[in-house]
């Protein structure tokens, strides 16, 4: 099976000029099967790149792990769509906490949520402006087939990683993944979307300990109760030198 992350399929194009056939590229959906000690836990369907990072940011954004250090071993297997991890100890029950329609429905219990974000980060607007702007730019997928999102961590203004998915929720567990794996300091961390964000996006952010979230687009109802409530900062519609602050405003510090 390829591993590629896109392909060239033939389609009709209609424009001012009539319709004529053009050969176009479309994002590569890949399902993929994560077993943990031989126990299926779930089939993402996802881009197929960076999959030991996604791998790692789910099983850590779901509550399977507390940290990289507690997987023993991680095999992927393209050709059967698969891969096998193994855990220091047993297969905790992993409690799923999230409500958005990509994600599993559950309650929001007190007991399933994430510590409080306490970091004492300040972000210039002027960061968050030029880090959005670097992970747009980045977007090569994106930009090829027009199918996909992008995530991001940046501090100071710089985007440190940028990772790529036909799933919005799939990019961001690969910059988790890629964070712990890496071994950033999630204090010092802006997180950057090009989608919605959900709740699952802030309980994503909370667990990993990332204290600003940025999107250009929009947070829902309880992305914002839940962002107030777990400490995190909260913007939606960056563009340009725009933005909202929907959450613990505090740290972003404007610029005259």
């Amino acid at each position: 099976m390829s591993c590629s992350v896109k392909r060239t399929v033939e389609v009709l194009r209609v424009d001012r000029h009539g319709l004529r056939r053009a050969p176009d590229e479309v994002a590569v959906e890949h399902p993929l099967t994560v077993s943990v000690a031989d126990v299926e836990v779930a089939t993402l369907l996802c881009s197929p790149s960076h999959v030991e990072d996604l791998v790692v940011g789910f099983l850590f954004s779901e509550g399977f792990i507390g940290g990289p250090e507690e997987v023993v071993s991680l095999h992927h297997d393209p050709d059967a769509a698969r891969v096998a991890v193994e855990l220091e100890g047993p297969l905790p029950s992993a409690r799923r906490v999230v409500t958005s329609g990509c994600g599993a429905r559950g309650t929001l219990r007190a007991e399933g949520l994430p510590r409080r974000v306490e970091a004492e980060l300040v972000v210039g607007v002027s960061e968050l402006v030029e880090a959005m702007t670097e992970l747009h730019r980045s977007g090569r997928l994106f930009e090829a087939t027009g199918a996909v999102h992008s995530a991001g961590l940046a501090r100071g203004g710089r985007v440190l990683l940028v990772r790529e998915d036909v799933g919005r929720h799939n990019a961001v567990d690969k910059v988790v993944g890629a964070a712990l794996r890496s071994g950033l300091e999630p204090g010092q961390l802006v997180l950057l979307s090009s989608g919605r964000l959900s709740s699952e996006m802030v309980l994503k952010a909370a667990r990993l300990g990332a204290p600003v979230v940025a999107s250009r687009a929009a947070p829902t109802d309880l992305a914002v109760e839940l962002a107030e409530r777990l400490g995190v900062t909260l913007i939606g519609f960056l563009r340009g030198l725009k933005m909202n602050l929907y959450a613990n405003p505090e740290r972003i510090r404007g610029e005259k």
